[in-house]
Order: C-alpha cells, then structure tokens, then sequence
C-alpha cells in the first residue's frame, strides 16, 4: 500500500538505453537531532503494467545513497522509501529532472504529543439530496497540520488516533488521503485514521451519506483539534443551511451548478458547531413504501406481501362492500 501511495502518477514513457544512475542523500529535518547518518537502507521502486520490482542500498556516512546501472523501462513509475522511526518516507522519481540532481529525502525524529496536530482548514459540501431515500451525500475535506519540527506517530491509546467525527447513522465512508501507511477504522459517531503525520499539511478526503426523517435536520459536528477556518458549502436548489458565519453567504460554481459557500474563523480545540438544514425534500408515502420493500431480504418478500394484503387490501374490500350494502 505504501508503494501504491509513493507513486501518484506514470512519467512519461522513456526509452530503455540506460544504464542510469539515481542518487541523492537523507537528511533530518528535526533540530538537535542525533541521527546517524549512515546505514540507513534507501528503497528504489518500479511499479507498472506487469512490471513490479524493488532494490536497495544504504546511505554512507554523510547519509548519501546511489542506484547505478538502473533500467528506467516504458510505462514503469519510480519512487524511493525510507523508514526512520517506523515512520515511511517516500518520494516520487520525477524522469525529467531527478536523474540530473540529487533526490533529497527528509526523515524527522518522531513525537507521540497530539498536541501538535490542529486543522489548517475544514470545507463541507453538502453535494446531493436522495429524496427517496431521505438521505444527504456529503463530501469532507480536512487539511490536517503538523507544525512542529518531528513527526506525530500515535501511541497505544486508542484516544491518540486523529479522529473526525460523523453524524449519527452516516453510512457509505470513503477516505482517501496522501499520508503513508493508513489504517481506517470507525470510532464512537466518527472515525480514526493511524497514520504518522510529518511536519506540514496533509489533505484528507472523505464522503459519506445520513438520514434525515423530516424537513429539518440539526447538523452537529465537534472539530477536536481546532480549525483555522470553516467552509459549509450547499445547492440552495435543494434545500437551505443556517450558521453561525462571519458573513453573508456567496455563490461558487462548480461544474455546472451553483453552490453557496459561508466561511467561519478560528475555531478553537474541542470546538462544537451546530448547522441546521432547512426545507429537505420529503419522500412522498409511495417513495417510502417502495423504499421499505426494496430493503427487505428476498426471502421476506411473500410475508411481506400477505401482511399488506391482510392490513390495507382487506379492510378496503370490506369497507366497499359495506357501503355498497347501505
């Protein structure tokens, strides 16, 4: 999975008449540390069609590494690793330019303090509305930051994972992030994600659906590690959101609809925001009855079937057949 990660996208196709050379150097970039420099094992990658194949070396004492007599084949991508604190650092092999300037490659000494994380920013979309169904598809994207000089590894405490939180019932989670090494996994009204987070900013997708059982529905959301700013952005076409802004809300094309975007400032750790959506479509009684059969199993069809016949078939007969005899 790491290597998959490494490897964001496929060079250019090149020619196979190498011999090359790959070379470059490790570094920390957390002050004071004491990092040996050498020995430290340098990974080269080559991922493509049919093609999957790795080879190592280790750093000297100045912490340089060299790949020579390396075939660069067509349609192959190429990336280096290294682990330092059981931390994997990786980068992509640009064919263009890495092959003529040494690949720098930063590690940092690590650190279990969460202390260090906060959201650079947070933007909810609220892209769709199933009426049928009564359900709202939402779209997630968080900037997580890591401002200190060492990478955030999390400890044993199952409290020391990132967390985001999600709305009761939400169902259909996807995560997509460049952070190394992810594991997923759902927490109380929310989920976590295991990774290391290196110094800087990191974006971390995710999508998700929930119910909804009237026209309005109370949106609530805790943002645990603060946030620089807040962006809610809506199709007013579909129903409305109200909350507390620092302005009047404006409108964002996107593709070919039109959104409503509002911003919020400076929330703090632990901060709890409250959005309430306004005038959701309603599912009519034939949506919601054709909605129930569809999510009964196969095998519950025919009792399903003897129980409405027995409840609304039946009493309609009956009460015909009494009027007609007044």
């Amino acid at each position: 999975i790491g290597v998959l990660h490494l490897l964001v996208s496929f060079p250019t196709p090149v020619v196979a008449d190498g011999p090359y050379v790959i070379e470059g150097y490790v570094q920390n970039g957390s002050e004071n540390s004491e990092m040996l420099l050498s020995g430290i094992e340098i990974t080269l990658h080559q991922v493509g069609l049919g093609t999957e194949g790795s080879a190592t070396v280790q750093t000297d004492d100045g912490g340089n590494y060299r790949f020579a007599d390396v075939q660069l084949l067509p349609g192959v991508a190429y990336g280096v690793s290294v682990e330092y604190g059981g931390v994997l650092y990786g980068k992509d092999i640009d064919l263009e330019s890495d092959l003529d300037v040494p690949v720098q490659m930063t590690v940092f000494d690590v650190t279990d303090s969460i202390e260090v994380i906060s959201f650079d920013s947070l933007s909810v979309l609220f892209a769709d509305v199933d009426k049928k169904l009564q359900r709202v598809a939402v779209l997630e994207s968080v900037v997580v930051e890591n401002r200190s000089d060492t990478t955030y590894v999390p400890g044993r405490d199952p409290m020391s994972i990132v967390r985001f939180s999600l709305p009761p019932d939400a169902e259909g989670l996807s995560v997509s992030t460049d952070l190394l090494r992810t594991d997923v996994f759902q927490v109380d009204l929310g989920f976590g994600v295991t990774s290391s987070i290196p110094p800087g900013k990191h974006e971390i997708l995710y999508s998700y659906s929930f119910p909804y059982e009237t026209a309005t529905y109370t949106f609530e959301k805790k943002v645990l590690y603060g946030a620089g700013v807040l962006r809610v952005m809506w199709d007013s076409e579909l129903f409305e959101v109200a909350f507390k802004s620092e302005g009047d809300s404006e409108s964002v094309e996107l593709g070919n609809r039109s959104y409503k975007l509002s911003e919020s400032m400076e929330l703090g750790r632990g901060a709890e925001i409250t959005m309430d959506l306004l005038k959701l479509p309603e599912a009519s009684g034939f949506d919601r009855m054709n909605s129930y059969l569809s999510s009964v199993p196969l095998q519950y069809v025919p009792p399903v079937v003897v129980a409405i016949v027995l409840l609304v078939v039946v009493p309609l007969i009956i009460f015909f057949r009494r009027r007609k005899a007044v």
